[in-house]
């Protein structure tokens, strides 16, 4: 396995659709581990996920705290991130930002405020620890 470092800070759709692809040919298959991340105002906001992808399917999400499994309204592969930050840029949320690994063009990190004038419904993603198998 290889672990990925996150990198440059980019924004709009154009750059999402480039990392995507970019992302799509280096998850070889969508099979690929990480640490999920999720700020919002939530009981479990901030506590981190070991997520593990097989053939484009989540195959296990624990809490790294406590080594319980995390509810499926958790269990988040980086593809359900891009989507999510497309979705949020085709439905016109008030702020999207996005980080992405350089090298990848994984999600490092997504924010959407879908309004200012809604409190408490933001969310971000924080992603680290990425680990692919290695080619060949």
């Amino acid at each position: 396995m290889q672990l990925i470092n996150a990198g440059n800070t980019s924004a709009g759709p154009a750059e999402l659709s480039t990392n995507r692809a970019k992302w799509d040919a280096a998850s070889m298959g969508g099979n690929y581990d990480f640490t999920l991340t999720i700020q919002q105002f939530s009981r479990d906001g901030g506590r981190p996920i070991s997520i593990s992808v097989r053939d484009g399917q989540v195959t296990k999400a624990v809490y790294q705290d406590t080594g319980e499994a995390a509810p499926d309204y958790r269990k988040l592969s980086i593809e359900d991130m891009f989507s999510q930050a497309k979705d949020a840029y085709d439905t016109g949320a008030e702020r999207v930002t996005t980080q992405y690994d350089p090298t990848t063009g994984a999600l490092s990190s997504l924010y959407i405020d879908r309004s200012a004038m809604i409190a408490d419904e933001e969310i971000g993603y924080s992603v680290s620890n990425i680990t692919l198998p290695k080619a060949g």
